[in-house]
């Protein structure tokens, strides 16, 4: 596993938001560098509509614990970003969709 570090930090009791969007491509692996971080940073995941349903076909939605899903046309969850309560954002797996709309 690569390293992952953001300026200055040693990456021990970092905080880290996983996104976890439909695409398929990458998405075992995306999996695997969570489980990995957990060990590490505090990983807090959350799932597009999409991402339950391609988790699930791909049989990976029980590796995904207390994930969070987007509920109705507000997300309160993204207030976390705003605060500071993260260190890091991940958005994997992304397709050439996802990162044109970011």
């Amino acid at each position: 596993m690569s390293q992952i570090f953001t300026s200055g930090s040693a990456g021990r009791g970092m905080r880290a938001a996983w996104a976890i969007t439909g695409a398929g491509h990458f998405l075992a692996e995306s999996v695997d560098m969570i489980d990995s971080l957990r060990g590490i940073w505090s990983v807090d995941v959350y799932l597009s509509p999409a991402a339950s349903e391609v988790l699930a076909m791909y049989g990976l939605a029980e590796r995904v614990r207390n994930a969070s899903s987007e509920k109705g046309r507000s997300f309160p969850e993204s207030s976390k970003f705003s605060v500071g309560r993260y260190d890091a954002l991940v958005i994997s797996p992304a397709t050439g969709n996802t990162v044109a709309k970011c």
